[in-house]
């Protein structure tokens, strides 16, 4: 089944496999736009961000299309440490108060953007444009201050979040 909310809102996709004894379904959800997204400013690890008045009406709109799913049961709940991500979870226990309590994984926090966090994308597009146009189409060629970000973000899903998630069934 896959629920899609249009443009510019978040989307839901649900992956439902058939009934099997060892299958685990992950529903991967992003938290709801701030007001760095808004502004146009990098966020990344940072956490200075938060909801934006249309980032909590999103998360309204998934815990609504959350709530109509009530058949499907959520077993785990895993969080990143960010605010933006914690405030998103709050708001869909509006709709969905069944959801279990979150397990907060350092592994799912956002790409560590390093000089860049706090900066206006426009910004930095004029300053470092060959860095910035590899961001959008080349990402894991991405340096920035001597590091690979996307290459970096990749390697701590891999090894301290996947192995946790993976546990959890």
């Amino acid at each position: 089944m896959h629920v899609q909310m249009s443009p510019p809102r978040l989307s839901l996709v649900l992956l439902l496999l058939p009934p099997c004894a060892s299958a685990v379904r992950f529903l991967v959800l992003r938290h709801g736009q701030t007001d760095h997204n808004r502004d146009g400013i990098i966020q990344g690890s940072s956490d200075v961000s938060r909801l934006s008045d249309r980032g909590r009406t999103q998360a309204r709109e998934v815990g609504a299309a959350l709530a109509r799913l009530g058949d499907v049961r959520v077993a785990r709940t895993f969080l990143s440490p960010l605010a933006r991500a914690q405030q998103t979870h709050e708001i869909l226990l509006l709709d969905r108060p069944d959801l279990p309590t979150p397990t907060t994984l350092d592994g799912l926090r956002e790409i560590d953007l390093s000089s860049w966090e706090g900066r206006a994308k426009a910004e930095l597009r004029a300053e470092q444009p060959d860095v910035y146009a590899a961001w959008q189409c080349d990402p894991l060629a991405m340096v920035v201050d001597g590091r690979k970000p996307i290459v970096e973000l990749w390697e701590r899903a891999r090894s301290a979040a996947w192995p946790t998630l993976r546990a959890a069934d």
